[in-house]
């Protein structure tokens, strides 16, 4: 649980330099849909790890003893700001695979792409 909590953490935090690059670079496009991704992906990250925290201190995570508790009080607001993650983000349909995938996995090899349809005639 431990290991999967910094994993975690790890994939928000570099989504979040990920952002941070396309912003220096004049990227504003690719930086809208990162900036979606990573405010959904970050919130949604920290509030399954507080909760995972609370799990691994067990009864001592509700008390005010130990900041487990305020640290999960406040990941949930995260999820809620600047739009509710329930609601389907802005970036699904501009989600496109990169080319540079396609050219590595698919040209070099037998497969083809899952959208192409094979047509039984031609096989």
């Amino acid at each position: 649980m431990l290991a999967d909590m910094v994993m975690n953490i790890e994939a928000a935090r570099a989504l979040v330099y990920e952002c941070a690059r396309a912003g220096d670079a004049g990227d504003w496009q690719r930086l809208n849909l990162l900036a979606s991704m990573a405010k959904c992906f970050g919130s949604d990250m920290a509030m399954k790890v507080t909760t995972d925290a609370v799990q691994v201190f067990g009864g001592y995570g509700y008390t005010k003893d130990y900041p487990v508790e305020r640290w999960m009080r406040d990941a949930k607001p995260a999820q809620v700001f600047e739009g509710t993650n329930q609601i389907p983000p802005n970036f699904k349909g501009q989600l496109k695979p990169s080319t540079a995938f396609h050219q590595t996995a698919y040209t070099k090899s037998r497969l083809r792409p899952p959208c192409v349809v094979a047509n039984p005639r031609h096989s």
